[in-house]
């Protein structure tokens, strides 16, 4: 099925031109130079959406089998599935990544317990979440300090190899001034219904103000 046009044009805004594509993107690339050189086995995208960053995860860790997984169907989704609760084998994945999703999830922590169960001894996890951020029109349950996520990590066995802040106040303040200015259409659009035909056709991604 041909992409519509729509959301081919978004997409490329979000890649382009939306600085959280860019600051995600470039601690993916910051990751991979952490890494050993050996190639990526599987790749498993818990709260992929359209899966904007596959190509960039693929190219810097060699990923030879990426699976993106969400709880909604996309063109891009392979496995739906609740993030609680993986559809996925013990130890038979080499780098999880969930990008912007743990904090849109109530049971956060059986997701942090469900990377560890999946993931191979000696695996790889990147985990981005909001702190400084408006409230997102999606469900949004909570925030996190770089400490805070670590601790949630260390908890679990993991080492954590990398932590780093995201884009600093200027880029907070940036966000703060969109969401004010897109929030009052989103609220005004799910009030009158017409939300759902949209987050249909651009994915859950365009929600992130």
């Amino acid at each position: 099925m041909a992409t519509p046009l729509l959301v081919k044009l978004y997409r490329a805004y979000f890649k382009f031109a939306s600085v959280d594509s860019f600051l995600t993107r470039r601690f993916i690339a910051r990751a991979a130079n952490m890494s050993p050189s050996v190639g990526v086995g599987i790749c498993l995208d818990i709260g992929a959406g359209n899966a904007p960053f596959r190509k960039e995860l693929s190219r810097r860790f060699g990923v030879r089998h990426y699976l993106a997984l969400d709880f909604t169907s996309s063109d891009s989704v392979r496995v739906i599935a609740d993030a609680p609760a993986l559809p996925i084998r013990d130890q038979s994945v080499d780098l999880v990544v969930c990008f912007e999703v743990v904090q849109h999830i109530a049971r956060y922590q059986a997701v942090l317990d469900e990377m560890t169960r999946v993931l191979r001894p000696g695996g790889r996890v990147i985990v981005t979440f909001p702190f400084m951020y408006a409230e997102c029109d999606v469900v949004d349950f909570r925030r996190w300090t770089v400490a805070g996520m670590a601790q949630e990590l260390e908890d679990r066995g993991f080492t954590v190899l990398a932590a780093a802040r995201r884009g600093g106040a200027a880029f907070v303040v940036t966000n703060l001034a969109i969401w004010a200015i897109q929030h009052p259409f989103r609220e005004r659009a799910r009030r009158g219904g017409r939300d759902e035909p949209l987050r249909r056709i651009l994915g859950r991604d365009c929600w992130r103000f």
